[in-house]
């Protein structure tokens, strides 16, 4: 087994299909979710019926406390060794920008960028091998020149020591985290279905 893969927002859509993905490719899956238990107790339960290993793990991303509560419950699996950030919100979709209250904005800047910032922190914490984390297998360690995930023309599974968000963030974040032997990628790049690579918004939060 490659570890745990820690997958934000993983209740349907494209996080369920990257849980999916991952479990499929021989990882223990926490499947995030910040309100849709059922959702998130389908997808786990469905990995697990499948032969894998996973667990639904209720955690507000934009809050500290529950990111690091998160990691916490996360080890039950074993170390973790990927991270996907997948949740995200658009808010109450009511007219147009003018029209958003302020409230709504915070929300959506606390869910969709202080999320993955906290989450990807926390993920630093317990896998940099400054700090005894995960280790890439000796051909990522070689090739230093080479990036996480490849070319969508070679999607590949997520390897240990990966840290995945969008795109603009995982730049960010490989910067941060790159010295500590993570990488940071686009989990576009990973073949994840046509039908999972959108899905419609809805008002009540991050899956």
């Amino acid at each position: 087994m490659l570890g745990t893969a820690l997958v934000t927002g993983a209740s349907r859509g494209i996080g369920e299909a990257i849980a999916s993905r991952c479990a499929a490719d021989g990882y223990a899956v926490v499947v995030n979710y910040a309100r849709d238990a059922e959702g998130a107790l389908r997808v786990a339960g469905r990995i697990n019926n499948d032969g894998g290993t996973a667990v639904a793990v209720q955690a507000d991303v934009s809050a500290a406390r529950d990111v690091v509560r998160l990691f916490d419950e996360a080890s039950v699996l074993g170390p973790v060794t990927a991270v996907v950030n997948n949740a995200g919100i658009t808010g109450d979709l009511i007219g147009t920008l003018s029209d958003v209250p302020v409230d709504i904005l915070e929300r959506v800047v606390d869910v969709n960028v202080m999320g993955p910032l906290l989450v990807c922190r926390e993920a630093v914490r317990r896998m940099s091998t400054a700090t005894g984390g995960c280790r890439r297998p000796p051909a990522e360690q070689a090739d230093r020149s080479s990036t996480f995930p490849p070319q969508p023309s070679r999607p590949v599974r997520p390897v240990p020591g990966a840290l995945c968000g969008n795109q603009r963030g995982a730049g960010c974040v490989d910067g941060w985290a790159g010295r500590g032997g993570c990488r940071a990628g686009h989990p576009r790049q990973w073949g994840i279905p046509r039908e999972h690579q959108h899905r419609p918004a809805r008002r009540s939060g991050h899956a």
